[in-house]
């Protein structure tokens, strides 16, 4: 007999606990770099986010997302995990060639790419997340997040006191996360997969548990098909996300980006608060919005909208905080967390927490639309999303510098909160009309 799930209020505790420890952890990573090195190595770490994310949002394809909504168990573990490998494989490829082939330093180059290596170590990491997320287990997903955000802290703190440089701390870090995902999610994520006697994928092999890896062709294909609107859309939020920090690099250099970073890390304090909402209500509005679907329409319906009302109300709650919190306090917070070079640009910081908050209600949303598993519907908005952070991007930054990215960053918000509301009123208006024929 299966265990009996958590409350959803359970779940959200775990996911906050968790999340609020391993942002915590990447902000002091950030306060580490800024107090032991200098803005530079803060513009080189946080440009090998910025590259590795988009490339990874892409080849990703947020199976997680795909795991998590698949109420009918459509596909297995194996296949999931199978897919992720191959696709983690070409994310490297892909950030390899760039920071190889474009004219970076050797030492920023170098970072890029232990970066990436970072990244493809917590992207096997993020398929077991999406296991336990299903399952409504976020307390394993909170205990991964804890080991990794301190571990991670603990590596990177101790490599540059003692002397090494930023190469030798991202290698750190990539390795205390290895363990971590050999130690504690693999193992949690295969104890799960016998207790619910995963045989997805398994048809006429009745009682068969399905492999841990599967490569079979046509199930990937099959599952890439579904997936890759879902990617595709990914990396436009991405880049979204990165834009404003590219031109920054390349108006004002390493310097300037990781002054930009560091303010930009600091809206994470809500994000924690958000990710752990979004995250544990989806599995919830998947079964809710497939109920709609079928024989309880109206209640399905109503069941969703009221979770996602709820949700977005605790987002906007939370911006307001931030704004409120930059306004009387911003250049204080600054110096605290990151020194008097960065609490010089308060009055940027004030805008960039504007800009946080509407990013809240838009990443709300976006848990709200992938739990419809209406993936195909994904890519024009958020493509059109990333033409308006390119436009806003080219023209705010290069003539106002650092204001004009936090500028970008806030009209990035509201086109983030609009597209996945296109979505949801597109999707009423189909079911509106099914409907109507089918009366």
């Amino acid at each position: 007999m299966s265990r009996a799930l958590p409350s959803l209020r359970r779940n959200v505790s775990w996911a906050f606990i968790g999340h609020a420890v391993y942002a915590a952890s990447q902000w002091l990573i950030l306060v580490v770099l800024a107090k032991l090195g200098d803005p530079t190595i803060v513009g080189q770490f946080g440009l090998g986010l910025a590259l590795a994310a988009p490339a990874f949002m892409l080849c990703n394809l947020q199976l997680r997302v795909a795991v998590a909504t698949d109420v009918r168990d459509t596909y297995g573990f194996g296949d999931y995990l199978g897919l992720r490998l191959l696709t983690t494989a070409a994310a490297l490829v892909a950030i390899a060639a760039v920071a190889l082939g474009a004219d970076y330093r050797p030492e920023t180059a170098a970072v890029l790419l232990l970066v990436g290596v970072s990244k493809a170590v917590e992207a096997i990491c993020d398929l077991c997340y999406g296991w336990f997320q299903k399952h409504e287990r976020m307390a394993l997903w909170a205990r991964s997040l804890i080991l990794r955000g301190v571990l991670g802290l603990a590596a990177v703190g101790a490599t540059l006191a003692a002397g090494a440089p930023i190469t030798a701390a991202v290698v750190a870090l990539a390795g205390v996360w290895l363990v971590v995902l050999a130690v504690h999610d693999l193992p949690a994520a295969l104890r799960l997969l016998r207790a619910s006697g995963d045989t997805a994928g398994m048809a006429g092999r009745v009682g068969e548990a399905s492999p841990i890896i599967r490569l079979d062709r046509a199930r990937m294909l099959a599952l890439v098909r579904l997936s890759w609107p879902l990617g595709l859309s990914m990396l436009f939020v991405s880049l979204t996300h990165n834009i404003p920090r590219y031109f920054v690099e390349h108006q004002l250099g390493e310097a300037g980006l990781g002054i930009f970073v560091a303010m930009a890390y600091v809206p994470l304090a809500g994000d924690v608060v958000v990710r752990a909402l979004g995250q544990a209500a989806t599995p919830r509005l998947a079964k809710y919005y497939a109920d709609s679907q079928g024989e309880a329409p109206t209640a399905g319906l109503a069941n969703f909208d009221r979770l996602l009302g709820r949700l977005l109300l605790l987002g906007l709650g939370f911006g307001v905080v931030g704004v409120v919190v930059a306004l009387f306090a911003g250049e204080f917070v600054l110096a605290l967390l990151f020194g008097p070079t960065y609490a010089a640009h308060a009055d940027v910081f004030l805008w960039v927490m504007i800009g946080g908050g509407l990013l809240y209600l838009g990443s709300l949303l976006g848990y709200g639309v992938a739990a419809t598993r209406a993936f195909e519907r994904f890519t024009g908005p958020y493509a059109a999303v990333a033409a308006v952070a390119l436009v806003a991007a080219a023209t705010l930054v290069p003539r106002f510098g650092l204001s004009g990215a936090a500028w970008a960053l806030c009209v990035v918000g509201v086109a983030t909160v609009a597209a996945p509301l296109a979505i949801l009123y597109a999707l009423r208006r189909t079911q509106r009309r099914r409907a109507g024929r089918g009366a």
